[in-house]
């Protein structure tokens, strides 16, 4: 039996970017904080932007001629994150939309909200950081001499300060290639379920 310290951190697979891919200007934010926890596809913000309007403004000319550029027109507003749900309603309604609305990519927990209502956004800038914390990471630290025992889907038993007596059962998913040269240990990642969020990074 080995005993290692570690730390529980956020499954790195598992986080999201909420960015924009053209400028634009916040309209409206949901009633969202750092550390609320939200549902995929709910709204987070709705907002309005010169570019996505004009490829709106293509998109409803083509559909509604019926011309062979439709598709590209559709690909452009895909390619700047329109909701397919939104061009969907704009070729079936035969109207446009000034705010677009950004839905949440996944359920988990809000790490980060930068987004706030009035503000000029411009593209590539963060709007908001969302985790799904459904599955963490424990990031242990073996010593050198200990790493011969350790294999990728060696089960583990984790126990924290935070639930003393309870025992969290895992297993070793990967061995980070190199050592910590201050104190000759390799990070070893462990994978917990999560279900109920009471694990923290």
């Amino acid at each position: 039996t080995l005993r290692a310290p570690g730390i529980v951190e956020l499954d790195e697979r598992r986080i999201s970017v909420i960015s924009l891919r053209a400028d634009a200007f916040i309209e409206t934010v949901a009633d969202v904080t750092t550390g609320s926890t939200i549902a995929e596809g709910a709204p987070l913000v709705t907002l309005y932007s010169p570019e996505i309007a004009a490829a709106l403004a293509q998109f409803l000319t083509d559909v509604r001629s019926e011309g062979r550029s439709r598709e590209g027109a559709r690909q452009r507003l895909e390619n700047l994150s329109v909701p397919g749900e939104v061009i969907d309603r704009i070729a079936t309604e035969g109207q446009t939309t000034v705010s677009i609305p950004i839905m949440a990519p996944r359920s988990g927990v809000v790490l980060e909200r930068m987004a706030v209502e009035g503000m000029m956004s411009e593209a590539g800038d963060t709007l908001f950081r969302i985790a799904d914390i459904s599955t963490v990471w424990v990031i242990a630290e073996v010593y050198e001499q200990d790493l011969a025992a350790v294999r990728p889907g060696l089960p583990v038993v984790v126990e924290l300060d935070a639930f003393p007596g309870e025992r969290f059962d895992g297993a070793v998913s990967f061995i980070y290639p190199g050592l910590t040269p201050a104190t000759r240990t390799a990070k070893v990642r462990v994978e917990l379920d999560n279900p109920d969020g009471r694990l923290k990074a």
